[in-house]
């Protein structure tokens, strides 16, 4: 399974989101917020709100179809402070990372802002065990939504150290690798030998981890590497030797 995230851009797109926004909210929310509202959300009236607000979200495709989508902006109370307003993807691809590849998305989207909110429904531990996992922390902050028969509470994180750099592509014919080098002493810059991180190439996410497997550059020091997957090379058009743009955060845990 190999997933797309763009912004959402043609009607077919826009419908694809109204569908999800539908079918997910019916499948997470039925038992934490009053069933009449749910009973009100048809599929028509999500292609209306669809339709509405069709800037600043991200779809997730596989293939052709819409799967989920992610929605972002700026938080009007706090200049500092990006918002993801919304995150839904299709109950059959939960727990496959399309959240995960959606959310790295919309904080490169908002890698303007140092700090990154949002509001997540109180009940709903399942997305609040995600969010944290993402480097989300509780805040304290609560709000009720009459309409809902619910409450929302707020959860933020404040942007770890970026690394951004250009690299060149090195292939390794024996094995069909390919990996590009840190150019930071990650002992260093992060106080271990092996780190766990987010990282984004030419815009593409991955996470995986910066290593030592004895590269050394010209003058005998030691490089740190991280590889680069075939299907990432191959979706980016690029070989060895080829530059690619690089952006890294550490990450705490597997997501």
């Amino acid at each position: 399974m190999e997933i797309e995230i763009r912004k959402m851009e043609t009607d077919g797109e826009i419908r694809g989101k109204a569908y999800v926004h539908w079918a997910s909210w019916h499948a997470a929310y039925t038992g934490l917020i009053d069933q009449s509202y749910l009973d009100k959300l048809t599929p028509e009236k999500c292609e209306e709100i669809a339709y509405r607000w069709p800037d600043n979200i991200l779809i997730a495709k596989d293939g052709e179809r819409v799967i989920g989508f992610l929605g972002y902006g700026s938080d009007q109370n706090a200049a500092d402070t990006g918002m993801i307003f919304a995150l839904y993807v299709l109950p059959e691809y939960w727990g496959k990372g399309v959240s995960q590849k959606l959310t790295e998305a919309g904080l490169l989207q908002l890698s303007a802002y140092p700090k990154i909110a949002l509001w997540v429904l109180k009940e709903n531990a399942r997305a609040i065990r995600f969010y944290e996992k993402c480097g989300f922390v509780k805040t304290g902050e609560e709000k009720e939504l009459p309409a809902l028969n619910a409450s929302e509470i707020r959860m933020a994180m404040n942007r770890k150290k970026e690394y951004a750099f250009t690299a060149e592509l090195i292939e390794t014919p024996e094995n069909g690798g390919a990996y590009l080098i840190f150019p930071w002493d990650i002992r260093t810059e992060f106080k271990k030998g092996r780190v766990k991180v987010h990282a984004t190439f030419d815009g593409v996410p991955y996470d995986g981890s910066i290593v030592n497997m004895g590269v050394k550059d010209a003058a005998g020091n030691t490089c740190y590497i991280i590889g680069v997957r075939k299907d990432i090379r191959k979706q980016l058009g690029k070989k060895h030797g080829d530059a690619i743009r690089v952006i890294i955060t550490e990450r705490e845990a597997d997501v």
